[in-house]
């Protein structure tokens, strides 16, 4: 079944929806146990904006017809304007977006797990992770908003622009996932070895 309107506006809808309960959430946690922010509710507050912006341009997309449809039989001139800076002004929130989410994980989990302790073994894996995380984030929104040097306007002008004068999106946008995938691997494991690792020594214990 392909995507249709009605599967992207749903997902418009439902993530920034949660994102915003969860934000509403925490925000209450902290002032009903009258604590301070940290870094990582900080660093969760433009993630969940950008989540809600990103939700409200595909829900706007698909009823114009932008995100979520098909052009038959090829693209159209007016077609390929819209989609183009709306991919474009998409991929640069998408990749803010998702830096900021994993650096506040990974800040919660060293407030979870680093405890008072420095220059172990977590305490330097969480800081690599964070490197980076900030590294991914900083290559690739300049990638983004770079794809096609000082003419970002090439993206939407016409298919031929975008063939000629900017770098294959398609193998930057894949390159983006598949690196932003293993280190979500990686963030998952760091915080199963510590609870193994503190289940172990219940055990000997």
């Amino acid at each position: 079944m392909y995507v249709n309107k009605g599967h992207v506006t749903a997902i418009g809808i439902i993530f920034p929806v949660l994102a915003a309960i969860a934000l509403t959430l925490r925000i209450y946690a902290i002032k009903l146990l009258r604590r301070g922010m940290n870094i990582d509710d900080i660093l969760i507050i433009p993630a969940a904006f950008l989540t809600v912006c990103a939700g409200v341009a595909m829900v706007i997309g698909a009823q114009m017809d932008i995100v979520g449809s098909h052009s038959l039989p090829e693209i159209t001139a007016e077609e390929q304007h819209r989609v183009g800076k709306f991919e474009y002004a998409f991929w640069i929130g998408h990749v803010l977006a998702t830096g900021f989410i994993k650096l506040a994980i990974l800040f919660l989990f060293r407030r979870l797990f680093k405890g008072v302790a420095y220059r172990t073994a977590f305490d330097y894996a969480n800081w690599t992770l964070i490197v980076i995380v900030v590294a991914w984030t900083v290559t690739f929104l300049f990638l983004a908003i770079f794809s096609c040097g000082s003419n970002p306007s090439a993206i939407w002008e016409s298919l031929e622009s975008l063939r000629t004068k900017c770098v294959d999106t398609f193998a930057l946008y894949t390159a983006n996932s598949i690196l932003s995938w293993i280190m979500d691997l990686a963030i998952l494991i760091e915080p199963l070895l510590m609870v193994c690792r503190l289940s172990t020594e219940e055990i000997i214990v």
